[in-house]
C-alpha cells in the first residue's frame, strides 16, 4: 500500500484510523445517551462493531458530533492527537459552565504504529473493533455506576476537547470549530 502523499492524511491509507474515528463518534453519542443529556426518545439503537449503541437522531446534534470527530481524522492519523475528552459541563450550550464529568479517550499513535499502516491485516482490524465493542458495551452501564449529574442532565451541556502533540492544530482544524487546543498538558 502506498504511503500518504505530503499534505494528505495517513487515514486515507490506514483503516485503523477510520475505526478509531468511528469509535469516537459512537462513544460520544452513547455517553450523551447514557448520561441523559438529551431525551432518550432522541436516540436510536445502532450496531457499532457488533455492540449495541445509541445514536442521536437530531440532525443538528448528529452533524455537530460527526463534524467535530471527523475533523480529527487527519491529525489522529498523523499522531498529532494524543487524547480526546468528552467534557460534560454544568450550564447551557455556549456557556462557560464548569466541568462535572470527563470521559477520556487516550490513545497516542506512536511512530512505529503509524509506520505499519501498509501492513495492517484483517486480523488487526478485527482485534481493534473487538476492543472498541467492549468499550461501547461498558458505556451502556454508566447510568448504574455513576451518580446523577449535579444539576440534572437537563442543566448540562458538553464539549469535545482534543489534546494535541504540537501547536497550531486548532488553526489547521478551523478556529471556529476548535477555538482551544491543549498541547502537552493533561
Amino acid at each position: 500500500m502506498a504511503s500518504a502523499e505530503p499534505g494528505t492524511s495517513r487515514s486515507q491509507t490506514d483503516p485503523r484510523v477510520d475505526v478509531i474515528v468511528e469509535f469516537l463518534e459512537a462513544a460520544v453519542h452513547h455517553v450523551l445517551h447514557a448520561r441523559g443529556l438529551y431525551p432518550k426518545e432522541l436516540f436510536e439503537t445502532r450496531a457499532v462493531f457488533g455492540a449495541r449503541a445509541q445514536k442521536a437522531r437530531h440532525p443538528d446534534l448528529e452533524a455537530y458530533i460527526e463534524g467535530a470527530v471527523h475533523a480529527l481524522r487527519a491529525p489522529i492519523g498523523r499522531g498529532d492527537v494524543k487524547r480526546v475528552v468528552l467534557v460534560i459541563k454544568d450550564g447551557d450550550a455556549g456557556g462557560t459552565g464548569s466541568p462535572v464529568e470527563r470521559f477520556t479517550f487516550d490513545f497516542l499513535l506512536n511512530d512505529a504504529y503509524l509506520r505499519n499502516a501498509g501492513k495492517v491485516t484483517r486480523r488487526d482490524i478485527e482485534a481493534l473493533t473487538r476492543r472498541f465493542a467492549e468499550c461501547i458495551s461498558k458505556i451502556t452501564f454508566l447510568d448504574g455506576i455513576l451518580p446523577p449529574l449535579p444539576s440534572g442532565a437537563s442543566g448540562c451541556t458538553f464539549e469535545i476537547v482534543a489534546y494535541a502533540t504540537r501547536e497550531g492544530l486548532s488553526q489547521e482544524l478551523g478556529s471556529e470549530a476548535w477555538s482551544e487546543e491543549r498541547v502537552g498538558g493533561t
